[in-house]
């Protein structure tokens, strides 16, 4: 099988640790245990990625709330070193539907940002927010922190300018929940088999050069793909889109081209 179009592969991560637990069912702080599956994406879960990423030099991007920045700076520092983009996921995992206003959500975002950069280093262009939810306020809020892009709409299968009489323009780069790993479950509740989730995964892949100037975007997170057999899918999924002729990117390497192609 063959593409009739090349697909870019952007393989992204959003590395919540232990807060989204904290957020979980109004932040009901159900113990150490609990907390635990979102901890074993930065004492696990990160290394056994780098490790797959590398083994194929795929770049990838790192969504990572600031609180998760402070409290495992190691795993943000590590996928820096390896070459992968970091981009902001808030502060602490703060869903900015369930906020009161646009200044709470202004003081969120900075919150995260000064947090992350401080860990990460400068170069934070992205964000996705926590639950891929945006408000009201959102998309304007990233123009006023200088963001080249957000990650959260599902209003198509290709980047593309949010509309904008005037000012800083804004990539958006849609991500879809079928190709979510959260299709498992969500830590106990597990729904899908690895073999059903590759089935979806690679449906969409194989079918989606269908189309010019279409994105394959992987939303997946350290505590729930780096399972040994969940780790062994991902594996098969990117060897297909390596098979097939991926463009593999990173966000803000897309997001750049993007800006590039429509002039602005």
């Amino acid at each position: 099988m063959t593409w009739d179009h090349p697909v870019d592969i952007l393989v992204t991560f959003d590395h919540d640790a232990e807060s989204a637990f904290l957020q979980h069912e109004n932040g009901v702080h159900r113990g150490p245990s609990y907390l635990s599956h979102g901890a074993f994406g930065a004492k696990v879960g990160m290394g056994r990625v780098l490790e797959v990423l590398d083994a194929r030099g795929i770049p990838a991007t790192f969504f990572v709330p600031g609180w998760v920045a402070e409290r495992w700076p190691d795993s943000v520092r590590t996928p820096a070193q390896h070459g992968h983009e970091i981009a902001l996921h808030g502060y602490l995992h703060e869903y900015p539907t369930a906020m009161v206003d646009a200044a709470e959500e202004r003081m969120v975002l900075s919150r995260g940002l000064d947090a992350l950069t401080a860990v990460a280093g400068t170069g934070i262009v992205g964000y996705r927010p926590p639950g891929s939810m945006y408000s009201n306020a959102t998309v304007e809020l990233l123009r006023e922190f200088g963001f080249r892009y957000g990650s959260a709409m599902q209003d198509d299968d290709g980047p593309y300018l949010h509309p904008t009489a005037s000012g800083r323009p804004l990539v958006e780069i849609p991500c879809h929940w079928q190709l979510c790993d959260d299709l498992f479950g969500w830590h106990s509740d597990v729904r899908m088999t690895p073999s059903q989730v590759e089935e979806t995964w690679t449906t969409e892949l194989e079918a989606l050069g269908r189309y010019p100037e279409r994105a394959y975007v992987l939303t997946l997170h350290p505590h729930q793909i780096a399972h040994p057999g969940r780790l062994a899918m991902l594996d098969r999924v990117l060897d297909r889109a390596i098979e097939l002729g991926g463009r593999f990117r990173t966000c803000a390497d897309m997001a750049t081209e993007t800006l590039d192609r429509m002039g602005r």
